[in-house]
């Protein structure tokens, strides 16, 4: 990317060393990174994607296996933050709610619960909630997503 050394970027605010350290070790782990830590091509793809790590590795990966739409949902879902969380004091317990919507098999079908049951109580205004969500997404990663395939 061009951007030099992150150790001697000139950050406004300079993060610790330590937390650049370990951003890189990760990103070294993740295949993103080589021994002289330059972008390899698997972390060139995901230089364009903006998303985490994992879960552009996981839309990278989808690619060859022409799984990328089911896997663009998975990603999607697994980067929201859970509808089962309190989020202040004086919120509602949810737990009561998520027991009724929970899976075996795992959060991420909970989670397919949970949307398919506001599926079944918006149905009439899905068109307006789907346009909304689309007019106000600020970058479209399927685009992205597909324009990174075409690279693999």
């Amino acid at each position: 990317m061009g951007l030099g050394n992150p150790r001697s970027f000139p950050f406004i605010e300079p993060p610790p060393l330590a937390s650049v350290e370990t951003a890189v070790q990760y990103l070294q782990e993740q295949g993103a990174l080589d021994t002289e830590e330059e972008l390899t091509a698997v972390g060139r793809l995901l230089a364009q994607l903006p998303v985490d790590v994992v879960i552009g590795k996981m839309l990278i990966l989808a690619c060859p296996f022409l799984l990328v739409e089911p896997v663009l949902s998975l990603a999607a879902a697994l980067s929201l933050q859970s509808p089962f969380v309190r989020l202040r004091q004086g919120e509602p317990d949810r737990s009561a709610a998520r027991a009724t919507l929970e899976s075996e098999e795992g959060d991420p079908f909970t989670l397919l619960n949970a949307f398919e049951g506001w599926l079944q109580v918006s149905r009439p205004c899905l068109c307006v909630s789907v346009h909304m969500c689309l007019s106000t997404s600020p970058v479209c990663v399927s685009a992205q997503v597909s324009c990174v395939c075409e690279g693999v």
